[in-house]
This record gives structure tokens, sequence and C-alpha cells, in this order.
């Protein structure tokens, strides 16, 4: 198994720094420790690893750890997802057939082309190539396409809003309506 972090000492009774990897993204985190004493250094990485960066804490790992396709069916489950409840408090009335239609719409669009694609995986690109290819390869119907991007979209916008997600442009991913007038 590939350890998560590992020391590095640029000069002999130097400071050591930790270097993290994220096991999803491969992504290099460099930390000095502080300290030229490598188990305290050891101690203050585990400590890190635990608990997030002092300016950073630990996230939400709900992204590395749920696939694209288990993240929106979840959303559109009406009995347990929080966003519904949000709408209620919000004074709004969801509609139970709505989020069972849209969990459909994962279930025929997005499961086959997503398959085990995690949440931290998707950007606007990923998305983008999604549309083409239920417009353009499945010859879906402008309404159909712009069903199936909705139903991420309005997840999506979720997850960022929750910090589920550090970061997506929405404005990067179409809307055929624009498109077809």
């Amino acid at each position: 198994m590939r350890q998560s972090f590992y020391l590095r000492q640029k000069k002999s009774n130097g400071l050591f720094s930790a270097i993290f990897i994220d096991p999803v993204t491969e992504i290099r985190t460099e930390r000095a420790t502080g300290t030229n004493d490598e188990k305290k250094a050891t101690a203050i990485a585990q400590g890190w690893l635990a608990n997030g960066f002092p300016d950073n804490p630990v996230k939400n790992n709900i992204a590395k750890t749920t696939t694209f396709c288990d993240y929106l069916h979840q959303f559109w489950d009406f009995d347990t997802s929080e966003y519904f409840r949000e709408q209620e408090t919000m004074g709004k009335a969801p509609q139970p057939e709505h989020a069972l239609e849209m969990q459909r719409v994962v279930d025929r669009y997005y499961k086959q082309y997503f398959q085990n694609k995690l949440l931290c995986q998707i950007d606007e690109n990923t998305l983008q190539e999604f549309i083409v290819y239920l417009k353009i390869d499945k010859k879906l119907a402008v309404s159909t396409v712009n069903s199936a991007r909705n139903a991420s979209i309005r997840a999506l916008r979720f997850a960022k809003r929750k910090k589920i997600i550090k970061s997506f442009d929405f404005d990067n991913v179409i809307s055929l309506i624009t498109l077809s007038e």
C-alpha cells in the first residue's frame, strides 16, 4: 500500500517537510513541519493527515469516495436528500414525482457513460462531453438532453454550495436550448 506522505530534509540538520500525496488525484502537497527531529516531524505530519492542515481543515471526503452516479442518485432521493429538506424549509413544495424522474434520468443516461467515475473527477469538460454525446451520438431530443443536464447541474450546484466539491464553472456547460434558437 502506498504511503500517504513522506518526509524530506533538504539540508543536513535542516527542517523536515512533509509531502502528502492525494490517493485519487495524486496531487502532491508539501508543508514544512518546523522541526529537524524526524520523529516529531512524523507525528506532526500524521496529525495533519488525521485533522487537516491548521489553515485548511479536512473537508468532507464524499467527492473522493462516492461515484458521480451514486451521488446524483442520492441527491435525487426525495426521502433522504438534504436538498429537498432545504426546499421545504424555504417554503417550496418539492414533488416526489420529479425526484423519481431525475433518478430515472441518472439510471438511463449517466450510469452507462460515467460508470465508476468519482464525483471529484467530474469537471466542466467531462460534463460538456457527456452533453455532446447525448445529443450527437445518442441523437436525443434537445428537451431530453437538457433534462439530463439539469439532473447533474442542480446536484453539482448543491455540492459546490456545501463544499463537497471545490469548484465548477457552470457557465462552461452548454444548454442546448440556447443553441437551438
